[in-house]
């Protein structure tokens, strides 16, 4: 195992509640979090999740009749020669009885009384618990108590603890001999075997049950263990992802873990909040941002954006925050426009390794325009692929501010460090006829929406990082696709993007751990001109340092 970090300090926390880490292990461990503190919650956590089973009694396992074992080894202790002894003298008394008696003696009579008595106490489970013919009839003599166990278990077709402990009562409480339990089970096998019934079974008698065991406690459900037998048993394939595989890190790396490098996306004339407002708070610290856009430098349809944002994620409330103001200049002073945008975007956990974040923004602003400087029934681009013409009557007069308010809404789902997600711009479609004095029919903003999917693949303890993302946005004059990508290594940035509009652009930058300025150029192909254009971007950044407690979410 490497050592520990702040991308797998999960997994050294969870090896060590589990016991699996070494002494030198342990010891880098507690370097690791002498040197940050700030993990010493997650190792409470862990601690509180893990579940202390009591230890089992032994006192209460002897007394469930489990010491079958100890009283065989209590009986191999005893003195074998005097047993023996006793026993010759027992038989060689035995046989001079019976010669010199003609018929049978009163105590042969006595034993064969005994032996009808304790028969008929067996034959109410005799009936009940009689094998299928063919079934093996052999018996142990030398283990009575095994043997009378497994005929138990094949007779009750299963092996829970009330019918051992039952059993255990019957034999306890009664003397039997070999050939009279073989008789009681199986009444043809006393024909098989010839061992004298010398040995008798003694089993000690459990504390906690002194209850008498009845005839009828021996029943068992043949029928139903036929029927068992022929039910048809469905399995159904399972997956289960263990927790050490390297699909489960990959899997649960964004969610489990908030000290991954902040990401760089690349796209056309787009931040990271302009892309989705979910992607706010996405990182457990404040990013602080400036974007400065300028679009076809010298055309007619020049643009000039500033954008500064800030953005966060809250741990109490277990959400993320942002504040997005743009400042635009088109067609070199012909239209102006502010807005400020408000971000709220809750962060849902479903599962291990699903979040979920919804977003919604409320937009306001304000749009001014100089007539003095467009060209009537002209078109424009004040938006990238989305067509628009100026068209004036002329003896209407000709307002020249606009103030608009709407609703911006997506979601973005986190499937470990693979996310996909929605964004939708504009959904009450505000009033947007700056462009022209037809009050007849009023000129509505776009609704647009960008889907996107993206990943990051993280190596070298997070020193090396790549993250791609396909996006798609519609409701636009022209549709566009677009994919972009990036890659840090050791702090420097390069990236690539590549859209359906024939643009194409090359991304460089530098990003520390608090500081990042990202510089990126296209060559685009405007709807307005047959000529390709650039749209150069310039972003710095600046990031607080990441938090180190485990990210709280809202559980579905």
């Amino acid at each position: 195992m490497n050592s520990p970090t702040h991308e797998n300090i999960d997994q050294w926390l969870f090896d060590r509640i589990e016991g699996n880490l070494s002494i030198e292990q342990e010891q880098e461990l507690s370097l690791f979090l002498l040197l940050n503190p700030s993990y010493d919650i997650d190792l409470d956590a862990w601690e509180k999740s893990k579940v202390n089973f009591p230890e089992i009694d032994p006192v209460l396992v002897e007394s469930m009749g489990f010491g079958v074992k100890q009283v065989e080894k209590e009986r191999k202790k005893r003195p074998v020669g005097l047993w023996i002894f006793a026993s010759s003298v027992t038989l060689i008394i035995l046989g001079l009885f019976i010669t010199f008696k003609d018929g049978p003696s009163n105590s042969t009579k006595n034993a064969n009384q005994k032996v009808q008595t304790k028969q008929s106490l067996f034959s109410s489970a005799t009936k009940a618990n009689r094998l299928p013919h063919g079934s093996n009839q052999n018996m142990s003599t030398a283990y009575p108590a095994t043997y009378m166990t497994e005929n138990i278990v094949a007779l009750g077709g299963t092996t829970n603890s009330v019918n051992s402990i039952r059993s255990n009562n019957l034999i306890n409480n009664n003397t039997f001999s070999t050939q009279e339990i073989a008789h009681a089970l199986h009444p043809t096998a006393v024909l098989k075997s010839s061992y004298p019934e010398l040995i008798e079974l003694h089993l000690e008698k459990p504390s906690i049950l002194n209850q008498e065991l009845q005839s009828d406690l021996l029943e068992t459900t043949l029928p139903d263990d036929v029927n068992e037998k022929n039910k048809i048993a469905f399995h159904l394939p399972s997956f289960k992802l263990s927790r050490s595989s390297a699909l489960s890190k990959y899997l649960r790396k964004d969610v489990l873990s908030a000290t991954q490098a902040d990401r760089v996306l690349f796209a056309q004339e787009k931040s990271h909040l302009d892309i989705a407002d979910a992607f706010a708070g996405n990182r457990s610290q404040t990013r602080i941002q400036s974007t400065t856009i300028a679009r076809w430098l010298g055309d007619a349809n020049q643009k000039l954006s500033q954008q500064i944002s800030v953005d966060g994620y809250s741990r109490n409330l277990k959400s993320g925050f942002g504040l997005v103001a743009n400042y635009v200049d088109f067609g070199k002073g012909a239209i102006s426009d502010w807005n400020v945008r408000v971000i709220f975007s809750p962060k849902l956990a479903l599962g291990k390794y699903i979040s979920i974040e919804p977003s919604v923004s409320y937009l306001v602003g304000q749009k001014s325009i100089n007539s003095s400087k467009i060209t009537n029934h002209s078109l424009f681009e004040f938006s990238s692929n989305q067509l628009q013409q100026f068209n004036y009557n002329s003896s209407n007069a000709i307002g020249n501010q606009l103030y608009y308010r709407d609703l911006n809404a997506g979601v973005n789902v986190n499937a470990g460090p693979v996310y996909v997600g929605i964004s939708t711009q504009n959904i009450l479609k505000h009033q947007d006829n700056v462009h022209t004095n037809n009050f007849d029919t009023i000129d509505r903003a776009a609704q647009t929406s960008t889907l996107y999917i993206g990943t990051d693949f993280s190596a070298r303890k997070g020193t090396l990082m790549f993250s791609p993302m396909l996006s798609h946005t519609i409701g636009l004059t022209s549709d566009l696709t677009q994919i972009g990508g990036t890659l840090q290594l050791n702090g420097v940035v390069i990236g690539a993007n590549y859209g359906s509009n024939a643009s194409y652009g090359a991304l460089l930058g530098y990003q520390s751990k608090n500081f990042s300025i990202i510089a990126q150029s296209l060559k685009t192909k405007p709807l307005t001109s047959i000529q390709p254009q650039y749209v150069h971007q310039l972003t710095l950044r600046i990031n607080t340092n990441i938090s180190r407690k485990t990210r709280r979410y809202l559980y579905l």
